[in-house]
């Protein structure tokens, strides 16, 4: 389905557009007309055109001007200018803001079709390139996950070498050298349990049905995940480990401010308050591990 509006003051065009285009195309567009540059405007926000038609002759408005204002909300729009006159002006302006064609009335189908056929291909091919761009995103936005895993895997099981640690800070971009684990806890609340979100008197002892926690952490782990992401943004974050999951946040170097520190706690506090007002009957607690070398991190000995 394509969305096409006709813009023009005279009555008797905008019906022969669209008369010309449902001809052509039937059922897969949508067409809305407009009969002022005032209402052009207006009607482009609402239904958003893959297509304009517009007479820059209107009253009220200069026709480019309402082209302009129309790309400053709606980039992919695809433009097609009318005038009566055929002004050296009015081509060079259309040149100026890249619009596909400029037509000059009286408005025939050998000029009107081949112009609109035109245009259809460029909403084509630009729908067919966002879908690959989703696609394409889609696909990395599985596999960084498994990338991550596979990286906080190796602070379980190194090698001497710790040449797959490196291998894994190329494909992820991770040019620290330092980093600190954050541990997190989770576990089932008792019924009696007063207030979730009141994370500074949870205890791992608290915690109950630690298999059942697991299991629903690891059915919410994109969601888990996102409220990590949300508030640092770098950290690597691995898989749900029984009623844990560790990440870790990179460092370029194993001394931290006072700042630094500040913001570590603060932080922390934020996303164990979020976690504990997301998962219904889950509470959260936070281990913090020592900025390290890379190489020198060791799970689940650190902890």
């Amino acid at each position: 389905m394509f969305k096409i509006l006709l813009a023009d003051n005279e009555g008797v065009v905008l019906e022969s557009l669209r008369n010309m285009i449902y001809n052509k195309y039937g059922e897969n567009c949508d067409i809305r007309q407009a009969s002022t540059a005032r209402y052009t405007r207006i009607l482009a926000r609402k239904f958003l055109p893959d297509i304009a038609v517009i007479n820059v002759e209107m009253p009220g408005m200069h026709g480019f001007d309402v082209v302009k204002e129309i790309r400053s909300f709606h980039l992919k729009c695809v433009f097609i200018t009318v005038s009566t006159y055929d002004r050296a002006a009015y081509r060079a302006e259309s040149d100026f803001l890249g619009i596909q064609a400029h037509l000059i009335k009286p408005l025939f189908r050998r000029k009107v079709l081949p112009a609109l056929d035109r245009a259809i291909e460029i909403v084509s091919g630009n729908r067919h390139r966002q879908e690959q761009s989703q696609q394409i995103q889609q696909k990395f936005d599985m596999v960084i996950p498994v990338l991550e895993h596979g990286f906080i895997s190796q602070f379980f099981f190194k090698n001497q070498e710790n040449d797959a640690l490196e291998r894994y800070k190329q494909i992820i971009d991770f040019p620290q050298g330092c980093g600190r684990i954050i541990r997190l806890t989770f576990g089932e609340l008792p019924d009696d349990f007063p207030d979730p979100g009141a994370t500074a008197f949870f205890s791992e002892n608290l915690f109950q049905n630690l298999v059942g926690s697991s299991v629903r952490m690891q059915k919410n782990y994109m969601q888990l995940r996102a409220v990590i992401k949300d508030i640092f943004p770098l950290a690597i974050i691995g898989p749900v480990m029984s009623n844990h999951l560790f990440f870790l946040l990179p460092y370029w170097k194993q001394e931290e401010s006072s700042k630094e520190k500040r913001e570590l706690e603060e932080n922390l506090s934020e996303l164990l308050e979020t976690l504990n007002h997301s998962f219904d009957v889950t509470g959260f607690v936070a281990d913090t591990g020592k900025i390290k070398e890379l190489t020198a991190i060791h799970l689940p000995q650190d902890y």
